[in-house]
């Protein structure tokens, strides 16, 4: 994940990089900053549990109603939190919570990705930075199942290896990127697009592989070699509605 020199990132990589070290280096700060609740909104789902911050509004339990999420980041090692705690009160009042161990990452603003449509049930999935390296992110996708924050399976790689994360990167050499789609009546779809920088090809050299959500998983459709341009090849990152970027 961390192969590449500072000086050879893409642009958008830098300024991951760059956030990363400015976070890192105020991550205390930042978690201080967050502890007091603001709102009537924050105090219900935070309680008075300190370093709570409410960051988004949006319908996770798929019942077309705004819920409120917060996270709680905990066990600050050198300025960054090691765990945090995901906490949504839905709209009916019901408070459910998760907690993600073991983040390697600044924390701070970029601990919370954002929230997207991802699978094939209604309702929005909410993303974690887990392991947050020079260009590349693991993060852990969280989602609303039966009564509770449950973790949203990547599709198993081919080669056999399991994670819990979805992995995306950016960098001049390679590439990660996850995109989604679907139309009224059909199944929602992802394409994971890889691709690495051939010296021999002088072209960045990959593949498309596509997935289907069926029966509450992915479904693999396809794989296809592909070969791209490099200056044509910038297609890391997360490709969702209300959520783009590494």
């Amino acid at each position: 994940m961390n192969q590449l020199s500072p000086t050879v990132r893409r642009a958008g990589a830098l300024g991951l990089a760059a956030a990363s070290a400015a976070l890192i280096v105020s991550g205390a700060s930042a978690l201080t900053a967050s502890a007091a609740p603001s709102s009537a909104s924050t105090s219900s789902v935070c309680g008075t549990i300190k370093h709570c911050k409410v960051v988004k509004h949006v319908d996770v339990d798929g019942d077309h109603r705004k819920d409120t999420v917060a996270i709680v980041p905990k066990k600050l090692h050198q300025g960054s939190p090691t765990e945090v705690t995901v906490r949504v009160k839905l709209a009916s009042g019901k408070l459910v919570k998760t907690t993600v161990k073991n983040l390697s990452g600044p924390g701070g603003d970029y601990l919370f990705r954002g929230a997207a449509r991802l699978d094939g049930h209604r309702g929005a999935e909410l993303f974690i930075s887990h392991l947050v390296g020079a260009h590349g992110v693991s993060y852990r996708v969280l989602t609303y199942r039966h009564g509770a924050l449950q973790t949203l399976l990547p599709p198993k790689a081919d080669a056999g290896i399991t994670s819990r994360d979805w992995f995306t990167d950016s960098a001049l050499n390679f590439e990660t990127g996850v995109f989604r789609s679907r139309h009224p009546g059909q199944p929602a779809k992802i394409k994971i697009k890889n691709a690495a920088y051939s010296e021999k090809a002088k072209r960045m050299q990959g593949e498309v592989v596509s997935y289907r959500w069926q029966n509450g998983g992915w479904h693999h459709l396809s794989t296809v070699k592909r070969s791209w341009a490099q200056e044509h090849s910038d297609f890391g990152g997360w490709h969702l509605s209300g959520l783009h970027g590494v």
